[in-house]
């Protein structure tokens, strides 16, 4: 069953603005060539793409170019095939397999919660919305490793604080909670833009998503890197977060060697 045919409102939205080759986008690149160029400008010749046992066919897994988390572990679920969020992606089952497939590699080696979230992008009024400024609209969800002890409510009331701050009015009316990782956003957001995030902890799955009804609804760039860095690691200044400015060396020294030993660290671990 397509996209298309599990919501009722999409006649008004052709199929090449959900799906469509993008001869420009980079994730689309992945698949083939393993790396990247902002991940080859810090990190070197290492794959961009990890090799993680039981990820299905059509799904990718990529190690973040900036990871914001407990040695290096970060990583980035992504389609094969371009969609332009995980709600809208066709192969549903794909994404569950895959998201297992992480989450069980990842509790397989790690005590730590994991800790994951999605910048949603859709439409309202016709109009595209990224809902947090991704730089890509290749559907992709990320997963972190957090310090053992973090809980979701913290990270959940300051992103709430934010998006008020943005504007956002009525929040509880626009917050689905559920136990489901990145799924179930088809029939929660439709296709409008959204935030989903959520935390693993034991044996327990607790997902919250928020859902951009209006364009008013403003959404800073970056935002949940933002949140994860100042909650979880006290961390205020967006050299120490934001991929962009890390990218392009605004980082001192030190936290460069940091980032290019976790990255490896976390390989050394996991053998992916």
């Amino acid at each position: 069953m397509s996209i298309y045919e599990r919501l009722p409102d999409s006649d008004s939205l052709p199929p090449a603005i959900i799906e469509a080759p993008q001869e420009q986008c980079g994730f689309c690149l992945i698949p083939r060539t393993g790396t990247t160029d902002h991940f080859q400008r810090i990190h070197g010749d290492i794959p961009h793409t990890l090799r993680i046992p039981g990820m299905p066919a059509g799904w990718t897994v990529l190690q973040d170019v900036i990871p914001l988390a407990e040695l290096g572990g970060q990583l980035i679920i992504m389609p094969d095939r371009h969609w332009i969020s995980l709600a809208t992606v066709d192969d549903q089952k794909g994404l569950v397999a895959a998201t297992d497939a992480v989450v069980s590699g990842l509790r397989g080696v790690f005590p730590h919660p994991i800790f994951y979230f999605e910048h949603g992008p859709g439409f309202i009024e016709g109009e595209q919305i990224a809902c947090g400024g991704c730089h890509m609209d290749h559907a992709h969800g990320h997963l972190l490793l957090l310090p053992e002890g973090t809980t979701l409510k913290p990270i959940q009331e300051h992103t709430e604080q934010i998006l008020e701050y943005y504007g956002w009015t009525d929040i509880p009316n626009k917050r689905v909670e559920s136990t489901t990782v990145f799924t179930d956003n088809d029939r929660v957001a439709g296709l409008r833009p959204y935030i989903h995030l959520g935390m693993i902890r034991d044996n327990d799955t607790h997902s919250v998503t928020y859902v951009q009804t209006s364009i008013d609804d403003a959404v800073e760039s970056q935002l949940m890197r933002r949140v994860i860095a100042e909650v979880v690691y006290h961390h205020t200044e967006p050299a120490y977060w934001h991929w962009r400015d890390l990218a392009i060396n605004l980082a001192n020294p030190q936290r460069i060697a940091q980032l290019q030993h976790d990255v490896i660290a976390f390989r050394e671990a996991t053998g992916y």
